[in-house]
């Protein structure tokens, strides 16, 4: 099973992403998704952009027994138990059940040129659903992949 992802040249240089199809059946919420393909993230999560689009209320998903860290420093983090990621694969569809943390940044004293930067990131393709793939990623030849390993965990 090969996913074909693709180079988001609203990023110099452009950053590999992939497209996805969300649904978070008991919250009513479902829609696609761009997500940066990030090997530094641990875990696959939903950055404000996102959150807004689709929109989920925070009020209705649990806050998360920690906050997630990055370069930016912490986020105050919730999480969306039992989201479905889909993604489209040449011979028919991958399905990732995943509770997937839901980021909510605080701009409040930040520059609005920053903010707007900031809360325009995608949402993250982490490790947690990555390490299923062999990603293969070449800007030269214009070439995302994540090719599904047979065997893992029974999974794939």
């Amino acid at each position: 099973m090969i996913i074909r992802g693709f180079l988001d040249k609203s990023f110099s240089p452009p950053a590999p992403a992939v497209r996805a199809f969300i649904s978070i059946e008991h919250l009513g919420i479902e829609g696609n998704v761009k997500l940066l393909i990030d090997t530094g993230a641990s875990s696959t999560a939903m950055l404000d952009k996102d959150r807004e689009l689709l929109g989920i209320d925070l009020e209705k998903i649990e806050r998360a027994p920690m906050k997630i860290g990055g370069i930016g420093g912490l986020v105050d983090t919730y999480l969306a138990r039992n989201a479905k990621l889909s993604f489209r694969a040449q011979d028919g569809e991958y399905v990732e059940a995943i509770d997937i943390p839901v980021l909510k940044r605080d701009i409040s004293g930040i520059p609005e040129d920053v903010a707007r930067r900031i809360l325009a990131m995608p949402s993250l393709l982490g490790r947690d659903v990555m390490r299923k793939f062999k990603l293969t990623y070449s800007e030269m030849e214009g070439c995302v992949t994540l090719e599904g390993l047979l065997n893992f965990n029974g999974r794939i």
